[in-house]
């Protein structure tokens, strides 16, 4: 029978056929019979040559160790394909929190953009450049909400577009709003709102130059200009701190002198001289006085607490309460009169000061910081003189007594 090999074999090439193996030699170009075999053989029954090796552990680990070299590899190193074969290569190190510090630091980085927030320490700087010479700007593209219990601006100079500056905000009642304000540091000026009276309040002399609407409080200094309005209360003043107009004139010794010279008893309402003749007397007959005969013919020297030792022409009938009559003395002498008088100093608190017995209103001089008083602003009982409002503090007072 004859055998069918295969076409176009190689060197080394099996066939099986009429139970014997063949092999074939490339070298003579032939099939060589090799072993009888009455059934199908595998290559366990053959061994492994040089070239066309057996697949097993061994060849595959001489060939796995062909590729990775295992021998050159140090530890934590990983493979690394390069082109051509594997090689071991050192594992590349992460980023980390140094890595990104330094590279913020830097100044390289562009924008950040984040969807959460930016958190820090208890202090956290934001620093434009030149860095660390507190210059440059922060710009907040937005509104600013703080909502810290505390803003500190060291800035030189602060500007706000902004027409109207709230104060207190969210305060729900003027209560609430008390003592809302300015405070200027190192000058402890305030101004301040008070509930209490509803009104702004300085702590400190207020220097304008105009005031418009109603002022309300002690004002010191000169008023130029014109002044509307009503004022209710001079007590702190009198007619020593204003001038003398031109129709409204002060008394003097000397315009009421000039005055009585010039005078006729007839120039008095209640006084007739008509049909007056020589030696008669003003009488009264009920609603004036008129010239009438002197039908008494009695004289002031005649009344028994009438004294007119040593009268003169032009004398004075005036009434010494010492010697309980009256007396007769010139103009000049009773205008010179010697006096006694005690000083003190108000406290803005006393208002009783004691002065000798058997004075009143009309026997006692009182000069307060140079300016005389008028009897309204006091009262006398018995050796107590008592001011209506307590003299201010450091104010001057001189009580002078007349003779009585």
């Amino acid at each position: 029978m004859a055998l069918n090999f295969p076409n176009n074999p190689v060197d080394g090439d099996i066939y099986q056929a009429l139970g014997r193996g063949w092999k074939y030699n490339g070298t003579a170009s032939v099939w060589e019979a090799l072993i009888r075999v009455n059934t199908a053989f595998d290559s366990d029954d053959i061994t492994s040559g040089t070239v066309n090796l057996y697949q097993n552990p061994e060849n595959i680990d001489a060939r796995v160790d062909t590729h990775l070299n295992q021998s050159t590899a140090s530890a934590s190193e990983y493979l690394k394909w390069n082109g051509s074969d594997y090689e071991w290569a050192t594992v590349p190190p992460g980023y980390t929190d140094s890595d990104v510090n330094a590279f913020l630091a830097g100044g390289t980085a562009g924008n950040i953009v984040t969807t959460g927030y930016i958190a820090g320490p208890a202090t956290l700087t934001i620093d434009p450049a030149g860095i660390g010479d507190n210059t440059g700007t922060v710009v907040i593209a937005g509104n600013l909400q703080v909502d810290g219990t505390q803003t500190t601006i060291n800035s030189t100079e602060l500007a706000v577009d902004d027409l109207n500056i709230t104060i207190a905000s969210g305060a729900v009642s003027a209560a609430a709003a008390n003592s809302a304000g300015i405070t200027v540091d190192g000058a402890s000026a305030t101004l301040t709102y008070t509930n209490a009276d509803d009104r702004w309040n300085f702590n400190k002399d207020l220097n304008v130059s105009v005031v418009h609407g109603n002022l309300t409080g002690d004002v010191t200094g000169n008023v130029t200009g014109d002044v509307t309005g009503t004022v209710s209360d001079i007590s702190n003043h009198n007619t020593d701190s204003l001038s003398e107009g031109t129709t409204n004139l002060y008394f003097t010794a000397a315009k009421a002198d000039a005055r009585i010279g010039l005078a006729s008893i007839n120039n008095l309402s209640d006084v007739s001289t008509t049909g007056v003749n020589s030696g008669e007397v003003l009488k009264w007959n009920g609603s004036s006085w008129a010239p009438a005969v002197d039908s008494t013919v009695a004289t002031l020297g005649g009344i028994g607490n009438v004294n007119t030792t040593s009268v003169a022409n032009n004398d004075i009938l005036y009434y010494n309460n010492s010697a309980n009559e009256w007396q007769v003395e010139s103009l000049s002498v009773l205008l010179n009169l010697a006096y006694t008088s005690d000083q003190y100093v108000g406290d803005n608190t006393t208002v009783d000061f004691t002065i000798p017995l058997g004075h009143n209103v009309n026997s006692v001089l009182v000069i307060l910081d140079g300016l005389i008083l008028p009897p309204v602003d006091y009262s006398i009982s018995g050796t107590t003189l008592t001011f209506t409002s307590a003299p201010l503090t450091s104010q001057s007072i001189d009580i002078r007594y007349m003779p009585v």
